[in-house]
């Protein structure tokens, strides 16, 4: 029956440089960048969106929204430029089952990518299986116990009502829940209570594993007050976590 382990790292180191391949097989890598402010870098970002993508970013009506999209889409674009050797504005997309992203175009790699965004963060995973990721920013005033009948099992209710800081629990689980979502294509709404979230080694129904017969989901922190998750296939055998510089997207 398929499995899902579940864990968590205190700690991320996060190389800061380009330095060496940025594919390799069986290893997954994590990119972060912090949403930009600087409204002159901010353009220059927006210069390798195509015409829809600006469009998009238009009609935002909050400007941290707009600068949100332009960064995602910008950084995005220069990750897989790098990946597919490429240049960013060649990069097409497309979407699959729930409007999980995928490339058209990405032989012979078969490169996955997957997206989050919460608060000032960015995060981008990349791999050559499938993979999801979700970061949260953790907001403490947050009424999340109107949303705990719908999104977890009853033991996992009762277990996170004695927690000494339910708030970060909630968020922790519900990024592996939203991540394992991701990965395996489902909706958000599809099994939510049905995916695991509790530390450990768990059982998993075959319609919520997919063609992966063991996951893993990690867990980590990404800056004070922000936790994300990677779900993945448990036969990876390396994880990276890297820095996007800023600046050297538009270089």
């Amino acid at each position: 029956m398929p499995t899902v382990y579940c864990n968590s790292i205190d700690h991320i180191i996060w190389e800061e440089s380009f330095h060496g391949s940025f594919f390799n097989r069986n290893q997954v890598r994590v990119w972060r960048i912090p949403v930009i402010s600087d409204q002159e870098l901010l353009i220059k970002y927006e210069s390798f969106l195509d015409p829809d993508e600006s469009a998009q970013a238009r009609a935002f009506h909050q400007e941290k929204d707009n600068r949100r999209f332009i960064t995602s889409r910008a950084a995005l674009r220069f990750l897989l430029g790098k990946y597919l050797g490429k240049k960013p504005a060649e990069i097409r997309f497309g979407s699959g089952k729930n409007k999980k992203p995928i490339l058209p175009d990405n032989e012979p790699l078969h490169l996955h990518y997957n997206v989050s965004h919460s608060g000032d963060w960015i995060l981008f995973a990349m791999a050559d299986i499938e993979i999801g990721i979700d970061i949260e920013k953790i907001d403490d005033q947050f009424g999340f116990e109107e949303i705990l009948a719908t999104a977890f099992s009853q033991d996992e209710i009762d277990y996170l009502q004695k927690q000494k800081n339910p708030s970060e629990t909630f968020y922790l689980w519900w990024t592996r829940k939203e991540s394992m979502s991701k990965a395996t294509g489902k909706g958000i709404d599809d099994n939510l209570r049905d995916i695991p979230c509790l530390d450990g080694l768990h059982q998993l129904a075959d319609e919520i594993a997919g063609s992966v017969q063991a996951w893993a989901i990690l867990s980590f922190p990404v800056e004070k007050q922000y936790i994300a998750s990677l779900a993945y296939d448990s036969a990876i055998q390396h994880l990276r976590f890297a820095e996007i510089n800023p600046h050297l997207v538009v270089q």
